[in-house]
């Protein structure tokens, strides 16, 4: 019946907005325990297999962070094109580029802005 899938549209639409919801609570404890992690690293004495460690534990946050953001990003684009759901397939089909689109720039890799490639090879294996 269409009920069901009316339904179903709902509650996934439901899903959508408590995430966006709790991603800004998600995304403060992270940052703040990145920041945790810096004052840390800023003041501790650290022999090599604690740094490796520590390095370990700052990369998992980060990459945490990094998909927390992506995904917030996304769903930033589809709040902004939602509306097109509702107005037939075509917009639909638009709304699903916009979205893919945000992706496919998430993928694209990460470009320094401060270091130069070689600066950072450098600092890794001196």
């Amino acid at each position: 019946m269409i009920i069901d899938d009316i339904l179903k549209v709902c509650e996934l639409l439901d899903r959508i907005d408590t995430f966006n919801k709790e991603s800004y609570d998600k995304l403060s404890l992270l940052d703040k325990k990145i920041s945790d992690l810096y004052h840390y690293l800023e003041n501790a004495k650290l022999n090599y297999r604690q740094c490796y460690k520590f390095c370990k534990e700052l990369k998992e946050v980060l990459t945490e962070r990094r998909i927390l953001k992506r995904n917030m990003s996304i769903y930033k684009t589809f709040s902004n094109q939602k509306q097109k759901l509702i107005n037939g397939i075509d917009n639909r089909k638009l709304l699903l580029k916009e979205v893919y689109t945000d992706d496919k720039n998430w993928n694209e890799p990460y470009k320094n802005k401060n270091y130069q490639s070689e600066e950072l090879k450098e600092i890794i294996e001196s």
